[in-house]
């Protein structure tokens, strides 16, 4: 599973904002409603937001929180979860010296059901020390009524009428741990639209020897490691998790791409999102090539069409 996140909600890219917050020490007591009301904060919209979100949904990153894809992407490939629960929550726990232990402990918590808590979990381990190290926390939503349930029951407030973190898919991080294997894409986003668009009306990188022509192609025309390494891992998520992403993005696109009446005969340029948009509301293949040949001078453009090509090639379709 891969998380993704574009600007945040000041505004800052994803190469642009740390998070130093080396955790919090809490009583075991206290630790779930602290989780619960940060996530509470966030996803309602408050002044005291501190906390990343995240989407399993890159259709919501790019469609929805990327309009004009002009905003780095940041690629979260996570350590830990819990998706069974759908928290999973890092903590440090004191040894009989009172020094915090180097090993942290792993702890799920549920926000489904009966809300397995943390602090049952702690006071199953016998600690005679009430205090804990917080290091960082994921949550996953799973439904909508199963987080407003979660946090009505832990902060007395449940979530806004109008937010959706269900349909976004959305994930909740207190920080993106060092440890982590996290990209960023900026250079190519309006490779990420292009790809997204093809793979979507023709699955032509669940062929794997077109998703493996398709990496060696990028790596002939990008020389930036890191670029290509991100570009690389999303090649290899729509190649193994296509039909999740396309699970969890299908009201997401049905909201931004087919309800979406804008034309893109009032656009005054063209991007990657307006690309996008054409290929999956079905115009002609052709057209939208000769609009990114003028319009999106980038290789890694012309790498994507290549392989497309060759895939057109192989099902005996290709253009003459």
């Amino acid at each position: 599973m891969l998380y993704f996140r574009t600007d945040d909600e000041n505004g800052l890219s994803p190469h642009e904002r740390e998070n130093t917050d080396k955790g919090v020490v809490l009583n075991y007591h206290d630790i779930d409603a602290f989780i619960a009301e940060e996530v509470k904060n966030q996803v309602n919209g408050s002044k005291n937001r501190n906390i990343f979100s995240l989407s399993k949904s890159l259709a919501t990153v790019i469609f929805k929180y990327n309009y004009f894809s002009d905003n780095p992407i940041q690629i979260i490939t996570p350590l830990y979860t819990h998706a069974r629960y759908g928290g999973c929550a890092k903590v440090y726990l004191r040894n009989k010296w009172g020094e915090w232990r180097s090993k942290p402990r792993y702890i799920p918590f549920n926000t489904k059901g009966d809300f397995f808590k943390i602090s049952d979990r702690i006071v199953d381990m016998k600690r005679s020390d009430c205090n804990v190290l917080l290091s960082n926390y994921v949550l996953e939503v799973s439904t909508q009524r199963d987080l407003h349930q979660y946090l009505l029951r832990h902060t007395g407030v449940g979530l806004k009428a109008r937010v959706s973190p269900e349909k976004d898919a959305e994930v909740f991080i207190r920080n993106i741990d060092a440890g982590w294997d996290s990209v960023v894409i900026s250079q190519n986003v309006d490779t990420v639209y292009l790809i997204y668009a093809l793979q979507y009306k023709t699955d032509f990188l669940l062929d794997l020897e077109i998703s493996n022509g398709l990496i060696g192609l990028l790596r002939e025309c990008i020389s930036d490691d890191i670029e290509f390494n991100a570009l690389n891992k999303l090649i290899y998520y729509f190649n193994k998790l296509w039909r999740l992403e396309k699970l969890i993005s299908k009201k997401i696109i049905y909201e931004k791409i087919f309800a979406n009446s804008k034309s893109t005969d009032m656009k005054i340029g063209y991007d990657g999102y307006w690309a996008a948009y054409d290929i999956m509301n079905g115009k002609d293949f052709r057209m939208v090539w000769d609009l990114c040949s003028h319009y999106l001078l980038n290789e890694s453009i012309e790498c994507v069409w290549k392989a497309y090509y060759h895939y057109q090639q192989k099902m005996g379709e290709a253009y003459n």
